[in-house]
């Protein structure tokens, strides 16, 4: 009667790249120094005086091999960005909010060239805090992220509408949890690397009930089962099938 629940996925969501980061939100001065660096690095922008350091408002594209170039618009201090700025990368994917010594920190919105996108708070350039991730199918997970993965109490909803909500530890669901799937079923219990997988509970939608262990998100183990019709079982259960 109750399947096997299904997995999900381990998601691990990373904004390394941004050492040097972020693109446009306040139009640039119509006027600012211009500097070409040795690397074919172009930097427009206020510069401190007698010097090669940015600090203010400016643009740089990036040197470096290839014609796609990473571009950052925004605010700098020290040479680096410091502030509010947008990141555009050379492959499409693009970084916009707040930045802190080159990496984002604080919040901002994370944009992928296969159009996943994150919404939230980051720390050293990765989703640290709380958070939303859309799938480009539109799948979503809203809740705490620690280092780029899902980790704490959130909510996947899947495009199916099967929905978990519970505990995360590094990107899967461990700890208590409750998922419910489209067809009414809801099974609530212990999840283990991203399985039913302890003591649970699971209702369907015509009154049938389970309440025992369970391994790999189905019955196995000692438990009770009731039928829509009012008929029990107490007793074993092997890969969701009572023992008779």
């Amino acid at each position: 009667m109750f399947g096997s629940i299904q997995k999900i996925g381990i998601i691990v969501l990373t904004a390394s790249c941004l050492e040097i980061g972020a693109n446009i939100i306040h139009p640039l001065p119509s006027q600012g120094q211009v500097v070409t660096f040795a690397d074919g690095t172009y930097c427009q922008g206020s510069f401190q005086p007698n010097s090669l350091t940015l600090n203010g408002r400016g643009v740089c594209v990036y040197g470096g091999t290839g014609t796609d170039k990473d571009t950052y618009r925004g605010e700098f201090r020290n040479g680096v960005p410091n502030g509010i700025g947008v990141f555009v990368f050379g492959n499409g994917d693009r970084y916009q909010g707040q930045f802190l010594n080159g990496q984002p920190n604080g919040r901002g919105e994370f944009i992928y060239s296969n159009d996943n996108r994150y919404q939230g708070q980051f720390r050293n350039g990765k989703p640290n805090g709380s958070g939303a991730f859309v799938f480009s199918d539109g799948t979503r997970y809203d809740g705490q992220f620690r280092d780029g993965q899902f980790h704490g109490r959130g909510t996947i909803t899947y495009t199916s509408g099967d929905r978990y909500q519970g505990q995360f530890i590094l990107g899967q669901p461990n700890g208590l949890g409750l998922y419910v799937s489209k067809d009414g079923t809801r099974c609530q219990g212990e999840f283990f690397n991203s399985d039913l997988d302890g003591r649970g509970t699971c209702t369907d939608a015509k009154g049938g009930s389970y309440r025992g262990e369970v391994r790999g998100g189905r019955p196995h183990g000692r438990g009770t089962i009731k039928y829509p019709n009012g008929e029990q079982f107490s007793g074993q259960f092997r890969q969701g099938e009572p023992i008779r």
